[in-house]
């Protein structure tokens, strides 16, 4: 296939195999002329760095951010989420919320190993809403938050 669509050769080595249940994963290593991927990577490269900008504008364009570190202590939350969240700052991050896509373990390398995954973390506790002009309580729901992982 790499040689009709992309007129490279590609030698195909098989790792590893090894079957579980019904399901068969092979590990594949793919050796090929990939220069010109790298080329690209390194534009894109120079491009990021001319867009750089500080962590107080990023935290005020994003009020809904969680910063944490490798040991999902929570670092920094954002204006947004500390309203709501006034003591998660120095939590672990898997004590308030739960991982509900990419539906992989909430694990430090399972989060950096997804960097192009949408995350959707959902809080275990249910949030109380403010009441509504017939002075009833709106239902209770746990706080979700969507967004990609930045990795610093």
């Amino acid at each position: 296939m790499g040689k009709q669509f992309y007129d490279t050769d590609i030698h195909v080595e098989v790792l590893s195999e090894q079957l579980v249940g019904d399901y068969s994963h092979v590990t594949m290593r793919l050796n090929f002329d990939n220069s010109a991927y790298r080329y690209i990577q390194k534009e894109d490269t120079d491009k990021e760095e001319m867009l750089s900008f500080t962590s107080d504008f990023f935290f005020e364009v994003f009020p809904f951010n969680i910063v944490f570190r490798q040991d999902m202590v929570v670092h920094n939350v954002g204006s947004g989420l500390a309203t709501v969240f006034p003591d998660l700052d120095g939590k672990m991050i898997t004590d308030t919320f739960l991982l509900a896509r990419p539906l992989v373990e909430f694990t430090w390398n399972m989060i950096i190993s997804h960097p192009n995954n949408l995350f959707e973390i959902i809080s275990k506790e249910p949030v109380k809403r403010e009441r509504n002009l017939h002075n009833r309580v709106q239902s209770e729901e746990g706080v979700n938050n969507k967004g990609r992982v930045r990795r610093e």
